[in-house]
């Protein structure tokens, strides 16, 4: 779905956060979100990415640029033979995060900085958690958010604790949320490395 991030009354953003908040209440799958703004200022895109959107979008818009953003829901759009997907158990895909917001290594290293530290969040929010609602909730949040920047591992077990506390089964749920933050550590080195800022990568939930 394409957002226009100056609409009247409900903004872009405002729009993609009421579609996050319906999908988590009802349970939904994610929804593709890509904004589309001409107002392509400096931090309009980690904007974007913590309303919750998975693109970004500047007018005027190129065909390569919606390629690339729609390629992600669309695998091989464009491509003559489709696209090589990159094998499923890298802990870090850093195309993924490229074909969304270009190769700047600084503005990727930025969005990704913003990754980690809602993700740590998410995973203080699931173990202080004591519904089953609630860790479906942050761990829903996890998900999508990995997905978006290329956590693939990450997403797919956030993916396991979510259906496991969405049927109430509380003891799966706990097992399967066990590594997700070494997890999340071992993501976050490999995307520091790729993107040229490694640094200590351990996962503070401050407990």
């Amino acid at each position: 779905m394409l957002l226009d991030i100056h609409m009247p009354e409900l903004d872009g953003f405002g729009v993609a956060r009421a579609i996050r908040r319906d999908e988590i209440a009802a349970g939904l799958p994610r929804t593709g979100l890509i904004a589309v703004t001409a107002n392509a200022l400096k931090g309009e895109d980690e904007r974007c990415f913590a309303a919750g959107m998975d693109g970004f979008v500047a007018k005027p818009i190129s065909l390569d640029a919606l390629s690339r953003a729609l390629n992600r829901f669309v695998p091989g759009l464009g491509e003559a033979g489709g696209a090589m997907v990159p094998g499923s158990g890298a802990a870090f895909d850093p195309e993924t995060l490229r074909g969304l917001f270009g190769s700047d290594p600084a503005r990727l290293s930025r969005l990704f900085e913003t990754f980690v530290e809602a993700a740590t969040g998410d995973l203080a929010t699931l173990q202080a958690s004591e519904s089953a609602s609630a860790r479906a909730e942050a761990t829903h949040r996890l998900k999508g958010a990995a997905r978006m920047v290329g956590a693939r591992m990450l997403a797919d077990q956030a993916s396991r604790v979510e259906a496991a506390a969405r049927a109430g089964d509380a003891e799966a749920a706990r097992e399967a949320s066990e590594g997700l933050a070494a997890m999340l550590a071992e993501t976050t080195r490999a995307a520091r490395a790729s993107f040229g800022t490694a640094k200590d990568s351990a996962i503070d939930l401050g407990g």
